[in-house]
């Protein structure tokens, strides 16, 4: 698990250093910040605990300073973003289990032996078969709700970006767009995938042809980006919200 941890780390300081550039710590809060989000002027404010900071040059080497505290904040009584937020994070893993869940009975029913006696022609395993088309709906339903509440959430954040944070260019904020905007595109490909039965068909199951494979293994592709996406997006929010 170490060696694991070590290569997570790894991977997480690549992309964060790919991402923000040269970062420095918030001197009062600790909250990483990028070198990129000071202004012309070398000053930049604290997006968590609001203290404004200059990156002074000592020694050819920038030291970051506190000259002041933004006490005229914006704080907005009802923040929609924070509680919209849960929305999509806990709608889409019910989607991906009953997208794997169609994929795994379909295989099954493709797979097992059809004589007589056979698991397949089981009461059970044929009640299950007769569910499969509801459990498609509701699968395409988790998904498009998830989908859905994600638009009003990237608009909600904006909106909060632009009041809150006075629209101030943070590498860490601009992630955030960036990654909402592929949370809502990628879902919405896989949406259309299901929703227009290029996966599943009216009966729940995926078609036994090499067409219906590459479209259930595009699909769940699709999803395990979106449950990659989300997990970043989550893990960056908090780290806006509550620092270090």
């Amino acid at each position: 698990m170490s060696e694991i941890s070590r290569l997570a780390d790894k991977i997480t300081t690549a992309l964060k250093k790919r991402v923000y550039g040269k970062t420095f710590y918030c001197p009062v809060c600790h909250l990483e910040l990028a070198y990129a989000d000071a202004d012309a002027d070398g000053l930049v404010v604290c997006p968590l605990c609001g203290v404004v900071i200059e990156l002074a040059d000592v020694w050819g080497h920038p030291l970051p300073v506190v000259h002041d505290v933004e006490i005229n904040r914006v704080q907005p009584k009802a923040r929609m973003h924070p509680v919209l937020t849960h929305a999509p994070v806990g709608l889409l893993p019910f989607a991906l289990l009953g997208a794997l869940f169609l994929a795994v009975v379909s295989l099954l029913a493709h797979l097992l032996p059809s004589g007589e006696n056979a698991l397949l022609h089981s009461n059970e395993f044929q009640a299950l078969l007769q569910a499969m088309p509801a459990i498609s709906q509701i699968t395409l339903l988790l998904l498009g709700l998830s989908v859905g509440f994600s638009l009003f959430t990237g608009i909600s954040g904006y909106v909060d970006w632009l009041r809150r944070y006075g629209g101030r260019p943070y590498k860490v904020i601009q992630l955030k767009i960036y990654l909402t905007i592929a949370f809502f595109v990628v879902g919405l490909a896989a949406l259309l995938l299901h929703a227009t039965g290029m996966v599943f068909g009216a009966d729940g199951l995926v078609a036994a042809s090499l067409n219906g494979t590459l479209m259930t293994l595009v699909y769940l592709g699709l999803l395990s980006v979106q449950m990659g996406v989300i997990a970043v997006l989550g893990h960056v929010g908090g780290y806006l919200v509550f620092g270090r």
